[in-house]
């Protein structure tokens, strides 16, 4: 069993990718590649490294964030705004599957990196340039952050409580959403080289994965005209669908999204009647009430 796991784990091999990204969601798609057996380059500044280095938890005064977005990969140290490491840089993109940026565009032209001069080495190269709105529109030159994003895209606006203002949430969603979305669409990216032989730019901005994820959100307001509310922890949606305080002190959430779920809630609650409750018999039912 043991080595059955260990070569499934494994189906990358043979796939090298140059990781060229920061912090955590280039780094981070790149991550998940790494443990299925892609050998990872990770280039860093010299002198500097990756800022997430410096994200805490700390252990023995190393970043345990580093340490886990950055895990089963090679690192080296490369000055790509200098001639010598733009040179020693494309000289590693011969050798190479993929390579995946997240500076911004106009640095990566300056710098001699953008996808059409990675090409002219390697043809067949998947390069997978992540940006914060994307390399096209009025916002393609904006550096792109979790946190910006996730305002921008209308998350942050929706969360919290009616009575207070909108609130970002505790943890980075939109570097693990690009992170996701990233690692799938290089996967993508090397099936159509597989199958045609060509290289191809894979252009993802952050904004996207958070979008693609709350899609309904958007095709609910360009249909009934309805802007989302805060409504606290609360499904909108879906009833009874929250976090509640127990008798001893702790919490349960208890996401009933199904007709199944509520019978046999109301069952373990000695509530059976409410079943019959004309209120509570459908979700909707229950949503409204």
């Amino acid at each position: 069993m043991a080595n059955t796991q260990h070569e499934h784990n494994q189906v990358l091999s043979g796939i090298r990718i140059l990781d060229a990204g920061t912090v955590l969601a280039a780094p981070g798609m790149c991550g998940i590649l790494a443990d299925f057996g892609a050998e990872v380059i990770k280039v860093e500044q010299p002198g500097i490294g990756d800022p997430v280095r410096n994200f805490p938890p700390l252990a023995d005064g190393q970043s345990l964030t580093h340490k886990v977005t950055n895990r089963n990969k090679k690192c080296i140290t490369l000055n790509l705004s200098s001639e010598k490491g733009q040179e020693i840089f494309k000289s590693l993109v011969r050798k190479s599957d993929a390579a995946v940026l997240n500076y911004r565009t106009p640095t990566i032209k300056k710098w001699g990196l953008d996808y059409e001069d990675l090409r002219a080495v390697n043809k067949e190269l998947v390069m997978l340039h992540l940006t914060g709105y994307g390399r096209t529109g009025p916002y393609a030159d904006r550096p792109g952050f979790a946190r910006a994003v996730e305002a921008f895209t209308g998350l942050t606006y929706m969360t919290g409580y009616p009575d207070k203002g909108p609130m970002p949430p505790g943890y980075a969603i939109a570097d693990a959403m690009g992170a996701a979305y990233g690692a799938m669409s290089l996967m993508l990216a090397l099936f159509h080289r597989q199958r045609s032989g060509d290289g191809q730019l894979v252009d993802l901005a952050l904004s996207e994965g958070m979008m693609r994820a709350m899609d309904h959100v958007y095709i609910s307001y360009d249909q009934t005209g309805e802007s989302p509310k805060r409504v606290g922890s609360i499904n909108p949606s879906i009833a009874p669908h929250d976090i509640y305080p127990t008798v001893d002190g702790d919490w349960i959430s208890l996401p009933v999204s199904t007709e199944n779920m509520f019978t046999r809630l109301c069952e373990a609650l000695g509530l059976q009647h409410l079943t019959e409750d004309p209120r509570f018999r459908k979700n909707l039912d229950r949503v409204k009430h």
